[in-house]
């Protein structure tokens, strides 16, 4: 069966910058982890050298938890959510020694509150052990901007690695991603716009499904940034839409999402 359901969730982000020694220090979250129904909040900082690099630092952590069902094979009955924490760290660093290569590596310890994945349907603590969702996760990102137009646009390929290494076999998997990102800086809009796509293959069989998941990703995101709106100088707002599909070999795991986003900048 399938279920469908709408959330709300708001982005958003803190920052203080330093002008001498060029450190900034902010709290937030990314609308493109919010596109993966990843509620991560980072706290972090940032510093720019005179090579014009940056190297973030920040701590993972689950401001607002993500809800997952206990157990997802209930059926004809209601099933009772849980929360899933997470706790790790990010670190970035973008132009790398002057060059135009950015690299991200991240690293979360993922926990469930309430974890009884199979109870409803009667398998044995041994299928059971193969559907547990916490675990690890370890993710690394490349990629590479190309500037044209004085500057004015710029597009971002990427390729990512992630390692869900989860306590189930089942759950467990190594995903490849692609993602292009397109930028346009004008001199009151700015636009960003991101076509992602990824492979997902699980490393166990499924003890209900009888057969080995693999799920391919496809998703896309559109900001727009106004500055000074009303004349108003050091203030900014921006609108996001993004939209996300999983088609899986085993359609229980098919997904489809869309997340809309609002927010007000204001720089002190």
């Amino acid at each position: 069966g399938s279920q469908s359901s709408t959330g709300f969730r708001m982005p958003f982000n803190v920052a203080y910058t330093f002008a001498e020694p060029k450190i900034q220090v902010f709290a937030g979250t990314r609308l493109l982890d919010l596109l993966r129904f990843d509620f991560a909040t980072q706290l972090a900082v940032k510093k720019q050298f005179e090579d014009s690099s940056t190297l973030t630092v920040g701590y993972l952590f689950s401001m607002f938890p993500g809800k997952l069902w206990q157990d997802p094979f209930v059926v004809d009955q209601k099933r009772k959510s849980t929360d899933r924490n997470s706790q790790g760290v990010r670190v970035r660093y973008d132009r790398i020694l002057g060059s135009n290569f950015e690299a991200e590596v991240s690293y979360r310890k993922i926990d469930l509150d309430k974890e009884s994945s199979g109870e409803w349907l009667g398998l044995s603590d041994a299928q059971r052990k193969q559907l547990r969702r916490n675990g690890d996760q370890t993710r690394v990102e490349l990629a590479y901007q190309y500037a044209l137009y004085r500057g004015r646009h710029a597009f971002v390929p990427a390729i990512s690695y992630v390692d869900h290494d989860l306590d189930g076999d089942a759950m467990a998997s190594k995903e490849i991603g692609l993602q292009l990102t397109h930028l346009y800086r004008g001199e009151r809009w700015r636009f960003i716009t991101n076509l992602f796509g990824a492979r997902e293959d699980y490393d166990g069989r499924h003890p209900v499904y009888a057969k080995t998941r693999d799920d391919t990703i496809y998703g896309a995101s559109f900001q727009a940034f106004y500055a000074q709106p009303f004349g108003v100088k050091n203030l900014s707002v921006s609108g996001q839409l993004a939209g996300f599909m999983g088609d899986s070999n085993i359609d229980f795991y098919d997904v489809q999402a869309t997340v809309v986003a609002a927010s007000v900048l204001y720089r002190f």
